[in-house]
């Protein structure tokens, strides 16, 4: 509960008043959404996959320890970092094709090539929604051991069909 007090005065007659709410309701309600936050950060911070929150600009704002073992990156590294930053040169337009239907669809979905902190390139399931006009979240897994695997049997196959047609 709350309780205000007022001193009023009249004439030579002086009188407190006592004004008392009962904020149980109220209590139980920040109680409840303070649970609920702890629920949906453990969510998060718990994900095999990368998140990363970013601006309309591109920049960081948020990201789990999924992205900082994805990127290879420390989270205070990402935070000020763009997604133009990950993004090699070879990949630029592919990268801003993906931000520009994100921001004008409100959802994009795309296979990415990044670079990682150590410098190697790696390939990245991107899945992204908007979640305010200036403000998006990006679900990332690491495709890259799959992506080689089909290079290297597109390869395996294309020799053997060679083989094949020289027999």
């Amino acid at each position: 509960a709350t309780v205000l007090l007022s001193r009023l005065e009249s004439g030579d007659t002086q009188l407190l008043q006592a004004t008392v709410r009962d904020i149980t309701e109220l209590k139980m309600a920040e109680a409840a959404l303070k649970e609920s936050e702890e629920r949906f950060k453990s969510y998060i911070d718990n994900s095999p996959e990368g998140v990363f929150i970013t601006d309309e600009r591109g920049c960081y704002l948020e990201v789990n320890p999924g992205a900082c073992r994805i990127t290879g990156y420390e989270k205070d590294e990402l935070l000020v970092m763009q997604i133009s930053d990950l993004v090699p040169p070879e990949s630029h337009d592919a990268g801003i094709k993906h931000f520009k239907e994100l921001t004008e669809y409100g959802h994009a979905f795309g296979e990415i090539l990044f670079r990682h902190k150590d410098g190697s390139l790696r390939y990245w399931s991107v899945d992204a929604v908007r979640l305010t006009p200036t403000r998006f979240i990006g679900f990332v897994k690491d495709i890259t051991v799959r992506i080689r695997s089909e290079e290297a049997l597109r390869e395996t196959t294309e020799y053997l069909n060679n083989l094949f047609d020289y027999a």
